[in-house]
């Protein structure tokens, strides 16, 4: 099968979107897709455990830690929307999708999940520094 350059350009902004990442039983992220690394500019040695939530804005990482850390001890599904940092600078609206996983005997093994960009709702990033640590 040949692929126009058109269409190259189009399975890469694809695959940018499919933006997948799992949690260990500890709750600490510990796998991140290629579309995440490809859509926030960072590695993966930088996303692991909480470096992922370098790029969440600060506004959100005190509404969505909690979400979180409650599905994940309820071992239950959860979404949420929040603001992730594109490499380019630009904020981005995402929406964030969890659920836990199992092995087959029941055993639970962490959470798995996506992230849907909404390309729609661009958020211009501050030009203040306001430092501050997450």
């Amino acid at each position: 099968m040949h692929l126009s350059r058109d269409d190259g350009r189009a399975r890469v902004a694809g695959e940018e979107r499919r933006i997948f990442w799992s949690s260990g039983v500890n709750g600490k992220w510990d796998c991140f897709s290629q579309g995440w690394c490809n859509f926030t500019g960072r590695t993966l040695g930088q996303e692991l455990d909480d470096g992922w939530l370098e790029g969440v804005h600060p506004e959100d990482i005190v509404r969505f830690l909690p979400v979180y850390l409650d599905a994940f001890r309820r071992r239950v599904p959860f979404e949420m929307g929040l603001r992730l940092l594109h490499r380019d600078g630009t904020w981005h609206w995402i929406q964030v999708h969890g659920s836990p996983s199992f092995d087959a005997a029941g055993t639970f093994l962490g959470f798995a999940g996506s992230c849907d960009v909404n390309d729609g709702c661009l958020v211009p990033v501050p030009t203040s520094s306001g430092g501050g640590a997450f």
